[in-house]
């Protein structure tokens, strides 16, 4: 039976409106709220511009969104779509608005979702943002008839590949670009990482931050190839015809997505290679 999988990635920057009422400076500079909320999370003798503001004091913007549908397990997987959306044309709502809603396909096509880190942040932010914005969001709560439990750590109706390959932090989690470094997958690609999105946002450049979000996802799905393979969802050939699949949909689309283009060489050596050794 085919089955559908959902991966996703949100960028983000601190919420300073929401930081401001907490730090009971509502109204006060933009640049202030920053710093104090710098000082209120950094530890000892970390500098504040360094600290990570919790996640319930994010807000998101930008959010990719890779539809995958699977085949027979010697036929692999097929893209059907990447869709990302963020704050340059839309403003928050509407952009988590389409990914909840994609949560409620009717069975057998409901959809896992796939993630890095999402157990952690990813997911509970857009819980966090549709309680903060008013979304009605049953899919993330287990309402509306979804038989997913997108919030059970150990199931698979979420697969957050940070958690399941450090084994639930039983060992140090990895980052993305520490296994895409393993598995020879580009990653972090243009030189961004996490770390600059809101310095790009502050410079509403949006575009960067969508195409930066769109790499990620692209990386995610070529290690979430990987994992399938080695736990044996995924044969050989359907592995190699996973890739040949990713190069079929960068290529259709390499106008719109010319940033992906350094997914293709690794696909195409991994596709020949994997054909080679069936």
């Amino acid at each position: 039976m085919n089955e559908r999988f959902l991966l996703f990635d949100c960028e983000t920057v601190p919420d300073l409106a929401a930081g401001g009422r907490m730090l009971g400076m509502a109204g006060a500079p933009d640049s202030e709220v920053r710093r104090r909320l710098g000082e209120h999370y950094a530890k000892d003798g970390q500098a504040p511009e360094a600290a990570f503001v919790k996640c319930a004091l994010h807000r998101i913007v930008a959010l990719s969104v890779m539809q995958v549908d699977t085949s027979p397990p010697d036929v692999g997987f097929r893209i059907t779509w990447l869709s990302t959306r963020h704050f340059g044309t839309y403003p928050e709502a509407e952009i988590i608005r389409p990914f909840v809603s994609s949560l409620l396909e009717p069975c057998p096509m409901t959809p896992y979702l796939v993630g890095f880190n999402s157990s952690g942040f990813d997911l509970p932010l857009i819980r966090y943002r549709a309680l903060a914005l008013g979304i009605s969001a049953p899919a993330l709560h287990k309402r509306a008839g979804n038989p997913r439990d997108y919030f059970f750590r150990f199931g698979r109706d979420h697969i957050d590949l940070c958690e399941r390959l450090s084994n639930f932090g039983a060992t140090s989690r990895p980052s993305l670009a520490e296994l895409c470094a393993i598995c020879d997958i580009p990653a972090k690609i243009g030189g961004i990482d996490g770390s600059q999105v809101e310095s790009l946002a502050l410079l509403q450049r949006w575009q960067e931050i969508a195409a930066y979000c769109e790499t990620d996802v692209m990386a995610l799905y070529l290690l979430f190839l990987r994992y399938q393979l080695v736990v044996g969802e995924l044969t050989p050939e359907g592995y190699a015809a996973s890739m040949v699949g990713v190069n079929s949909f960068i290529g259709e689309n390499s106008s719109k997505w010319s940033h992906l283009a350094p997914f293709t060489t690794h696909a195409s050596a991994v596709s020949i290679a994997t054909s080679v050794r069936a």
